[in-house]
């Protein structure tokens, strides 16, 4: 569902602002205060990761989502619905280990560079103690097309495996400019 971006009526000086003017307006604040988001987390914890290797982390509860970004069948990613700039915000907590994370963007098949191109985006890093925690935000560097997925995921600097803890972890995707 793609929620479409309403046109800002051009209103110089002097100019009577007509209805049609003023229910653009409002469709504009509208727009804004129900632009795209999704923020999802982990409500079950205890994920296993494999050490040293990346593994996207599984969101299972939606806190909120306004442009049905997340799916049920797909819990380790949202997709965009509604084309522009996003902000991500994200945070992983594993037990008592040195870890790193990073957000991975992919191209959907609206995208004009092609589908399947994976993006790699900066990460956290957090210090094992008793429970760490990796937090991370900023704006995507990248338009984002109706297609594009992005999903976070975590590095153990372990070889063995260990599972996510019960600090919830959680996953933002919100809308920005077009």
């Amino acid at each position: 569902m793609t929620l479409t971006i309403p046109t800002v009526p051009s209103l110089p000086a002097g100019y009577i602002v007509q209805a049609a003017d003023l229910n653009a307006l409002a469709a504009c604040a509208t727009f804004l205060m129900n632009k795209p988001i999704a923020r999802v987390h982990d409500g079950a914890g205890g994920q296993s990761l494999i050490g040293s290797t990346y593994t996207p982390i599984t969101f299972n509860t939606v806190d909120v989502d306004t442009d049905t970004m997340y799916s049920a069948g797909s819990p380790t990613l949202l997709t965009v619905q509604t084309p522009g700039f996003y902000t991500l915000r994200y945070a992983v907590s594993i037990n008592s280990i040195t870890h790193g994370t990073y957000c991975t963007v992919t191209t959907g098949a609206g995208n004009p560079l092609g589908s399947g191109i994976t993006l790699t985006c900066w990460g956290g890093y957090s210090i094992g103690n008793t429970a760490s925690c990796a937090m991370c935000g900023g704006l995507l560097p990248a338009f984002m097309y109706a297609g594009d997925t992005v999903k976070v995921g975590s590095v153990p600097n372990t070889g063995a495996v260990t599972t996510l803890s019960n600090v919830v972890s959680f996953m933002s995707l919100e809308y920005v400019s077009t």
